[in-house]
């Protein structure tokens, strides 16, 4: 995961939500103060592929909001849902480590 650019891990990102079923409307972020991207669950279902951390009554909501960071984070990002890091060894849910991305 090391050997990714950022653009590279946030495209990866991208790919692992849509694969999930989840309309994400673009490939990296930038243009959102605070998150990356944004994945939509238009489906009636709950997000249960991608073993998010939430709880019961969070899996139906209709989006969730990601930042993703190259490298060690320390903190959870207080504007996105979760954070995404290539390195991260705590036990915040929020934040989804290179054992999520793989």
């Amino acid at each position: 995961m090391n050997f990714l650019s950022s653009y590279e891990l946030e495209t990866l990102v991208f790919l692992i939500l849509t694969n999930a079923g989840l309309f994400v409307p673009a490939w990296r972020g930038g243009t959102q103060k605070g998150f990356d991207l944004i994945a939509y669950n238009f489906t009636h279902s709950a997000i249960k592929k991608l073993q998010l951390p939430v709880e019961s009554e969070d899996r139906s909501k209709s989006s969730f909001t990601f930042q993703v960071k190259k490298g060690k984070v320390k903190k959870h990002s207080e504007f996105a849902d979760f954070t995404v890091a290539t390195e991260y060894d705590d036990d915040d849910k929020k934040i989804l480590n290179a054992g999520w991305l793989l």
